[in-house]
Order: C-alpha cells, then structure tokens, then sequence
C-alpha cells in the first residue's frame, strides 16, 4: 500500500505527463519554427543595402504601372508622378501594401530623370542641361562613370535587374530598367529610370510586425490542434514505462521487506531493463548473503550453548554423579552421611534446572520483537532478581526502538552478563543503565562482586564472545575489573534509523 501511494502523482509531474508535455512543446516549437522561416524567406530579401533597392524597384514599378502601357511610359503622367515624389522627398506606397518604401528618402539636389534607349531625356526633375526633358542624355564630365553604366545597360539588353553604384557620399544611385520581352524570350530595355536615394536605414523589425496577426492566429491553431496528440502520444508511450517503473516500485518495496522473489522480468535493453536486471542482480546477492550471515549466526548461537552448556550444566551434572556415587558407598555404613550426599545431589540438580530454564529462554527472545528492547531487559531483570536474590538498580532513560540486530545484540550482551554474575561474582548488588542519545545507545552493568584480573581470567566468561558480537555491529565494548572492587561491562551501539 505504501509503494501504490507514493507512485500516485498529479498527471504533469508523470511520466505520462512530461512525456505529453514535451511532445506537445516539441511540435510546437517546430511548426513555429517553420512558419518562423517561411516568413524570414519572405522578408529576408528586404535586409542589406541589395533588400533595400530591390523594395525601391518593386515600389517604383508598382507606381509607374499605370504610366507604362504597350512598352511606352505616358511621359505626362510619369511626369506628374515624378514631380510629386521629388517635391515629398521620399519613395512611398499606401499604408499597408506588402511594399513599403516610406524610409527610401530621395536625395532632392540630385537628378531624377528617365532615358529612352537613344539615350533621349524623356522625364526628369532636372533643369540642368544634358537632364532636361527633350535633350539628349548628356552628363558631366565628373560624371562619367554614370554615362557609361547607362549605356552598359542599354548595351547588354538581358540585363532586366536594378543596377546602383554606391557614393563616396554614402548615397547610392539607382538604376532601374524598363522594357518588354521578344518572342525569343530576350529582354530588351526601353527606358531606365535614374535616382539617387539615401542610404538602407537600420535593421528593423517593422516587415516582421505586419504578420503578427497571422503568426498569433497560427500558434493558436497550431496548439489547438497538436495538444490532443501530444496527451494521446503521452499516455500511449508513457503507459507501458509508467506499468514497468510501477513494478520496480513495488519490486524495491517488496525487497525492503525481505522478500527476493517479487522482481518482474524485464528483458528489454534500455535503461530500466538495465536497472531490473541490476536490481535482480542485488536481490541474488542479498538473499546469499543473508542465508550465509543466518547460516554464521546460528553457527554463533550452537558454540555459544556449547560453552553455556559446558560451564554450567555439564560441569552440575559431574558435580550430582559424584554425589550419587558417595551415597551409594555410604548407604551400608552411613545412612545420614548418605542422605546428606543425595539431598545436595537434589540440590545440584534444581540448580542445573534453572541453569537450563534460562537457556532457554535465551533461545527463544520472541518478546523483543514485541515488546522491544526496554521492556524485555526489565522483564530479564525481574525474572533473575526473583531467581538469585540479587537486588538490582535499574535507570532507562530515552526509551524508544532501535533496528532488531542491535536490540538482539544487547540483550544477548545482558544475559550474559547477568549469567557471569549470578555464577562467579558473588556479588549482594547490581547497578544496570540503558541510555538512548541522539546517535548512540549505551548499557553498562555493574556489581560490587569479587572482581577478576585479566591474568587470571577464564575462557568460560564470555566476555569475548560479547566482544565479538558487538564490534561486529560497528559498536564498542569494553570491562574493568579488579579482585575485590567488582566488575563493570560498557557497550556502546550506533542508532540506525528504522524504516
């Protein structure tokens, strides 16, 4: 249930939801960025000073269409029409039009003329001879080079583009031909209109601003259109990897809590068939490497009955034999003697009960996993209060649970402890502490016993095996002890965060 609720996430944030997200973004994008291009395409020949001409040229063919009929302008009204641009100032179409010349600024002092193929003025805005309309085309000196572009164009009859030669000014003078073509398909040039213009003004983003209503109509449609398909595409394709990550959700859950078979197959070559394979891996791993570290523990838990056995109740049992044996040969000579023989036999016998009573009850520990930690210590010191008379002083402070290992540990480090006490201390007082801080847990028991050196310490004490078992947990263990000053056992365990 805990795996089923935290896999439960609003649509955007999964997988299905960003896999729709980003299809939809990624279409859009896309169908922008082409109608982007398309209306760059469009306008890009507007950029530049060659841009800025060719809108003149377009500009001025537009308005000279009405003049221009059976290749021959209507030299009146293209008078007319030169006159007024000359007096405004500047090249101009109506508000608008695809073509826009308003910023091409004529330059007023410079001629603005018309010839024929003859080299004839036919139009001009010139007074200046050689400019006049009537006079042959007759420039300068100084201007020279124009003469002799007017009459390369007139030369070469294919050439049907703009031509201009820019000023050392900045200023740039056009060349705009007019003229029909043959049957052959061959242009020939009729007139040329000659002008001088300022020069291509700044970038702007004017051409641009004209679409703006098409490209706004043209998002719109486009997410109106591709967000259905992106939530279709999102859940179709995200359905099959939301259903394997779900598995692997619970698969991790189940592996949590111990059980190693619950990982689904996945046979795939991305990278969640590479994390399920890696998981199964893990779970092999694991599950051998419990089965060896139960295997070890009850490896620990035989040798620990052994010496348990061997030091109490082997060593009780040798102890009632020879007792029994005593009697049986003071029975004919010495019934009291006899009797006295049988009832510590009796007595040897009670003893290696309870000595067996509680190795048993340090076999089966099923309350700590119940009660925890805290309660069972208080319940082992009650029962071996009761069982040795021993009076013990108990402080438990912080109480709460810690992972199982660790509260095995050190119930096993008390029992045998308590143990060591109750059979070589001899001790009339006990003093036990539980301290849970932050990070640590601690537990010390101490008696004011007859103490021991390390000299003449015995191998039946244990007190390695309590070692062992608890720096085996990343804990510390240590005894002071002394003949005739008692004995103290510290251990120290860091807290896991339980789940």
């Amino acid at each position: 249930m805990n795996a089923e609720r935290k896999i439960r996430v609003p649509f955007l944030r999964s997988i299905r939801g960003k896999m729709a997200t980003s299809f939809t973004l990624v279409t859009v994008v896309m169908v922008l960025g082409v109608v982007a291009g398309f209306l760059f395409l469009e306008t890009s020949d507007r950029f530049g000073t060659s841009g800025y001409l060719r809108e003149i040229s377009n500009g001025f063919h537009i308005q000279s269409y009405d003049f221009y009929a059976e290749n021959k302008f209507d030299i009146e009204k293209l008078q007319e029409r030169m006159d007024l641009i000359h007096e405004q100032g500047f090249l101009s179409l109506p508000r608008g039009n695809f073509i826009d010349t308003s910023m091409a600024y004529l330059i007023t002092n410079k001629p603005f003329f018309v010839i024929d193929s003859e080299q004839k003025v036919v139009a001009s805005t010139s007074q200046t001879p050689g400019y006049r309309v009537g006079d042959h085309y007759a420039p300068p000196e100084s201007q020279s080079e124009e003469k002799e572009r007017l009459e390369n164009l007139l030369q070469y009859a294919h050439r049907q583009d703009f031509h201009f030669q820019q000023l050392q000014n900045g200023n740039i003078q056009v060349y705009l031909p007019f003229g029909e073509t043959d049957e052959d398909n061959t242009w020939h040039t009729k007139y040329i209109v000659v002008m001088t213009v300022a020069p291509a003004p700044p970038f702007s983003f004017k051409p641009f601003l004209r679409f703006l209503p098409f490209v706004l109509i043209t998002v719109a449609m486009v997410i109106m259109i591709v967000t259905p398909f992106g939530v279709i595409f999102g859940l179709m394709a995200g359905r099959g990897l939301n259903r394997r990550i779900t598995n692997l959700v619970k698969a991790s859950d189940q592996l949590a809590q111990g059980n190693f078979e619950a990982i689904p197959t996945d046979k795939s070559k991305d990278e969640i068939g590479v994390l399920n394979r890696q998981m199964r891996t893990m779970s092999e791993k694991l599950q051998t490497l419990m089965q060896n570290q139960q295997q070890l523990a009850a490896i620990e838990e035989r040798n620990h009955l052994a010496r348990e056995l061997h030091d109490t109740v082997k060593q009780q049992n040798f102890a009632t034999q020879m007792q029994i044996r005593a009697a049986q040969n003071l029975i004919a000579t010495d019934p009291e003697q006899a009797g006295v023989r049988l009832f510590e036999a009796e007595r040897i016998l009670k003893s290696s009960q309870d000595e067996l009573s509680t190795i048993i009850r340090q076999l089966r520990p099923a309350q700590l996993e119940d009660r925890g930690l805290a309660a069972t210590l208080r319940q082992l010191l009650r029962d071996w209060v009761n069982r040795n008379q021993i009076p013990v002083q108990v402080n438990i402070t912080g109480e709460r649970r810690i992972v199982l290992s660790h509260e095995q540990a050190l119930l096993r480090v008390a029992q045998e402890a308590l143990s060591n006490i109750a059979r070589h201390a001899k001790a009339n007082r006990v003093w036990f502490s539980l301290d849970y801080s932050a990070e640590m847990v601690t537990m010390t028991l101490q008696d004011n016993g007859v103490g021991f050196s390390r000299k003449s310490q015995g191998k039946g004490m244990g007190l390695e095996n309590m070692q062992q078992r608890v720096e085996s947990l990343g804990g510390w263990f240590a005894t002071s002890s002394a003949p005739g000053k008692g004995t103290k056992v510290e251990v120290s365990l860091p807290i896991i965060k339980t789940g």
